[in-house]
Protein backbone atom coordinates (compact mmCIF):
# COMPACT_ATOMS: atom_id res chain seq x y z
CA UNK A 1 0.00 0.00 0.00
CA UNK A 2 2.80 2.40 0.56
CA UNK A 3 4.26 1.68 -3.06
CA UNK A 4 0.54 2.76 -4.44
CA UNK A 5 0.49 5.86 -2.27
CA UNK A 6 4.23 7.00 -2.96
CA UNK A 7 3.61 6.15 -6.93
CA UNK A 8 0.63 8.49 -6.54
CA UNK A 9 2.33 11.38 -5.07
CA UNK A 10 5.03 10.61 -7.65
CA UNK A 11 2.67 11.07 -10.55
CA UNK A 12 1.15 14.12 -9.06
CA UNK A 13 4.34 15.91 -8.43
CA UNK A 14 6.08 14.89 -11.48
CA UNK A 15 4.29 18.00 -12.99
CA UNK A 16 4.05 20.73 -10.69
CA UNK A 17 6.01 23.00 -12.79
CA UNK A 18 4.85 21.88 -16.21
CA UNK A 19 2.05 23.90 -18.23
CA UNK A 20 1.12 21.09 -20.05
CA UNK A 21 -2.45 20.29 -19.67
CA UNK A 22 -3.37 17.26 -17.05
CA UNK A 23 0.55 17.69 -15.37
CA UNK A 24 1.07 19.05 -11.79
CA UNK A 25 -3.51 19.72 -11.99
CA UNK A 26 -3.52 17.20 -9.16
CA UNK A 27 -4.69 19.62 -6.31
CA UNK A 28 -6.32 22.43 -8.57
CA UNK A 29 -9.84 23.05 -9.21
CA UNK A 30 -11.98 22.84 -12.04
CA UNK A 31 -11.86 26.87 -12.42
CA UNK A 32 -7.96 27.26 -11.65
CA UNK A 33 -7.31 24.84 -14.44
CA UNK A 34 -9.31 26.45 -16.69
CA UNK A 35 -7.80 29.58 -15.59
CA UNK A 36 -4.50 27.80 -16.68
CA UNK A 37 -5.95 26.58 -20.23
CA UNK A 38 -7.57 30.12 -20.69
CA UNK A 39 -3.91 31.65 -19.88
CA UNK A 40 -2.28 29.35 -22.17
CA UNK A 41 -4.51 30.28 -25.34
CA UNK A 42 -4.15 33.78 -24.51
CA UNK A 43 -0.16 32.91 -24.54
CA UNK A 44 -0.78 32.52 -28.25
CA UNK A 45 -2.00 35.55 -29.17
CA UNK A 46 -6.15 34.10 -29.68
CA UNK A 47 -8.61 36.01 -28.41
CA UNK A 48 -11.04 34.99 -26.06
CA UNK A 49 -14.61 35.05 -27.02
CA UNK A 50 -13.26 33.54 -30.65
CA UNK A 51 -13.68 30.44 -32.97
CA UNK A 52 -9.94 30.01 -32.36
CA UNK A 53 -10.06 30.52 -28.57
CA UNK A 54 -12.50 27.56 -28.17
CA UNK A 55 -10.70 25.30 -30.48
CA UNK A 56 -7.55 26.21 -28.10
CA UNK A 57 -9.44 25.51 -24.97
CA UNK A 58 -10.80 22.20 -27.01
CA UNK A 59 -7.14 20.92 -27.68
CA UNK A 60 -5.77 21.79 -23.95
CA UNK A 61 -8.73 19.31 -22.88
CA UNK A 62 -7.33 16.60 -25.57
CA UNK A 63 -3.90 17.00 -24.85
CA UNK A 64 -4.94 16.55 -20.79
CA UNK A 65 -6.94 13.47 -21.74
CA UNK A 66 -3.73 11.87 -23.32
CA UNK A 67 -1.55 12.71 -20.43
CA UNK A 68 -3.71 11.11 -17.90
CA UNK A 69 -3.90 8.13 -20.50
CA UNK A 70 -0.59 7.54 -20.44
CA UNK A 71 -0.33 8.22 -16.46
CA UNK A 72 -2.96 5.90 -15.78
CA UNK A 73 -0.97 3.35 -17.98
CA UNK A 74 2.49 3.91 -16.39
CA UNK A 75 0.80 3.60 -12.91
CA UNK A 76 -0.56 0.12 -14.29
CA UNK A 77 2.53 -1.19 -15.54
CA UNK A 78 4.55 -0.12 -12.16
CA UNK A 79 1.94 -2.36 -10.50
CA UNK A 80 2.38 -5.11 -12.82
CA UNK A 81 5.95 -4.72 -12.55
CA UNK A 82 6.25 -4.67 -8.76
CA UNK A 83 3.41 -7.13 -7.68
CA UNK A 84 3.59 -9.73 -10.98
CA UNK A 85 -0.30 -8.83 -11.83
Amino acid sequence: MRYLVALALALAASGCASSTPGEGEALMSAGEIRAKDEGKCRSYGIAPGTDPFSACLMKQDEIRAGVQSSNTAAATAFIASRYGR
